[in-house]
């Protein structure tokens, strides 16, 4: 990885899905689910911006990761399974926040799209504007 990589690939997927996952958040103003716990944090619930920016950077991983060009097959194998660990701990933290009750799934959900969706279009914006 090189740091012109993180500049301008990593860094503004994880910053515009933060920003717009807390943007639609005061939109949409949905209460959490644990609203009557005494845990409960404050805040609202849709989307979930922990499912935003982790999805956002897995994708911009994933797709980094497989842009390579590697003709061994076991090797091949083995980068696309390395590029799928960041989307594994992305859903193991999103399921938690799930059973936590911070969160249900339609916020897991929208905040897993919402940082794909970010993902590809920081990934498609630095192809276009860095060659």
């Amino acid at each position: 990885m090189t740091f012109r990589w993180i500049v301008f690939a990593l860094l503004p997927a994880v910053i515009l899905s933060f920003i717009l996952a807390t943007a639609l958040k005061m939109v949409f103003q949905i209460s959490r689910p644990c609203i009557e716990s005494e845990i409960c944090v404050e805040g609202y619930s849709f989307p979930s911006r922990h499912a935003s920016v982790l999805f956002a950077f897995a994708t911009v991983i994933f797709l980094h990761t497989i842009s390579f060009k590697i003709k061994n097959t076991w090797k091949k194998i083995l980068s696309y399974n390395i590029a799928m660990m960041p989307y594994t701990i992305a859903l193991l933290i999103s399921a938690e926040r799930m059973v936590a009750i911070y969160h249900t799934f339609p916020d897991i959900i929208a905040g897993m799209l919402l940082g794909i969706w970010i993902g590809y279009l920081v990934d498609f914006l630095q192809a276009r504007l860095l060659k």
